[in-house]
């Protein structure tokens, strides 16, 4: 068909699939980092490096680091400072910029 082999033919039709399933596809990421949801709480960090803590006080262990101008998903609930960015994650709220368009407004 066309003057090509079948091998040929397979290639091409295979390259067009994957083709139309990675550029064919027009609706957003499921991230919540890509969709504006107003209801929830992101927030860019503002400090260097920001230490996440296991619980909203300083001397909790730390498990995790996040770098300036990250940007994450966080609860709207804030103890001793620390706003939760998830279970068992703290981090002090002075270093998180709630994004524009999402309500971080404590509960």
């Amino acid at each position: 068909m066309f003057g090509l082999s079948r091998r040929a033919m397979i290639l091409i039709g295979g390259g067009a699939a994957v083709l139309a399933l990675l550029y064919g596809n027009n609706k957003q990421p499921q991230d919540a980092a890509a969709a504006v949801n107003p209801t929830q709480c992101r927030v860019t960090v503002t400090a260097d490096v920001l230490n996440v803590r296991a619980a909203p006080a300083m001397d909790a262990p730390v498990v995790d680091k996040y770098l300036k101008n990250a940007e994450v998903s966080a609860d709207k609930v804030v103890e001793n400072g620390f706003r939760k960015i998830a279970n068992e994650k703290w981090a002090s709220d002075q270093y998180l910029a709630p994004k524009a368009g999402h309500d971080c407004s404590t509960a």
